[in-house]
């Protein structure tokens, strides 16, 4: 099992501008997401297509 890990992506007021964006963290892009004050964060690419969820 691998250990949790925390990152600092930046300010929150920032990071609430856009409600979804495409981020990287240790070269892995990841899908972050803001909706009703709250963050949610997975794999950035789509499973039925491979499209990258991040940018919509």
């Amino acid at each position: 099992m691998s250990k949790e890990k925390w990152h600092n992506l930046g300010p929150v007021d920032i990071l609430k501008e856009l409600p979804l964006r495409e981020i990287t963290i240790n070269n892995k892009k990841i899908a972050l997401s803001y909706l009703n004050e709250e963050f949610g964060a997975v794999d950035n690419v789509c499973n039925h297509v491979g499209g990258p969820l991040g940018k919509g």
